[in-house]
């Protein structure tokens, strides 16, 4: 297996890094500028902006993804160390990608980019991956290409190695059925859901028939006990 080359800062350089480069921040993490156009750096770090240990799962995830050449996805290009931990990696980026916004484009080409999203889904089933994190925020628009893909790739499930944090979202599921085959399906249905208005807990029948074909009914009926679900996407029934 190919490894990973390693980029070392001193506490000096990631000091400099974080005040000066800083590019946008997350639950667990924040983005840093580099020195070249196609690339950013992700630092693990807590709230009080201390940079912490990058786990060995997050490791070998990382290493895995590198050597299957994963598509759809921003890609690990070489980790990063301080101090002689490893706190975070270096990643692909496109100037031309950022988060997506459905509120940006008509509901058809929303539509379109849920379906597109669930190919990539049935994609990284392919490559025994299950992205688990289905949100708006984890997903990348390309206003150039029109095409989509996803970030967050450290928290997948790949193969043996598990998802470090459940996403709220799907903490119900996965305390009744774990993580299956049928997850992603799960939380796209969800993200549909959500696109179009329609809140799973609290919505009606109607409320799914007046966006949805009628098998879309059942498909969410079995959503709400997550042990019937069988894992089917309602995008294919929304009403155009």
């Amino acid at each position: 297996m190919e490894r990973l080359a390693n980029i070392n800062f001193s506490r000096k350089q990631l000091n400099e890094l974080i005040h000066n480069q800083f590019f946008s921040s997350g639950g667990e993490a924040i983005i840093c500028r580099t020195n070249n156009p196609s690339s950013l750096y992700k630092i693990f770090m807590n709230r009080n902006l201390k940079e912490i240990s990058m786990n060995e799962n997050k490791f070998q995830k990382l290493l895995r993804i590198h050597n299957l050449r994963l598509k759809r996805c921003v890609m690990p290009l070489k980790t990063i160390a301080c101090d002689g931990k490893l706190i975070g990696y270096e990643m692909t980026y496109n100037q031309n990608e950022s988060r997506f916004f459905p509120g940006e484009i008509s509901r058809q080409e929303v539509i379109n980019k849920l379906l597109e999203v669930k190919q990539i889904l049935q994609y990284f089933a392919t490559k025994d991956i299950t992205y688990g994190d289905i949100s708006f925020r984890n997903i990348l628009f390309n206003k150039q290409t029109g095409k989509v893909k996803f970030c967050d790739i450290d928290n997948i499930r790949i193969e043996n190695l598990p998802i470090d944090s459940i996403p709220r979202a799907l903490q119900n599921y996965e305390e009744v059925c774990g993580i299956d085959e049928n997850t992603d399906a799960y939380m796209h249905n969800l993200l549909t859901l959500k696109t179009l208005g329609i809140d799973i807990n609290y919505c009606k029948e109607e409320d799914i028939e007046e966006c949805f074909l009628n098998p879309a009914v059942q498909i969410v009926e079995m959503m709400r006990e997550p042990e019937n679900f069988t894992g089917e996407y309602i995008i294919e029934y929304v009403k155009k």
